[in-house]
């Protein structure tokens, strides 16, 4: 998952290359609590998708497994 906030010149030159998945990783992990905390308070589908910049499919099928 890419934000290009988050990535500083070290990451692309290099310095910290090995991180950067595990840093990914955690950046999502933390995109998708968020998804889940908005889905649990009843915000739309296309709501939670612009604010986490999330795909809108993504969150459906979150939504779906969360409802399951």
């Amino acid at each position: 998952m890419y934000h290009e906030k988050w990535y500083h010149n070290a990451l692309v030159e290099g310095i910290f290359v090995e991180f950067a998945d595990e840093i990914d990783a955690m950046i999502k992990e933390h995109v998708y609590e968020i998804a889940k905390k908005l889905i649990k308070f009843g915000d739309s589908d296309e709501r939670i998708a612009v604010a986490t910049e999330l795909p809108l499919e993504e969150v459906k099928v979150l939504r779906s497994q969360l409802e399951a």
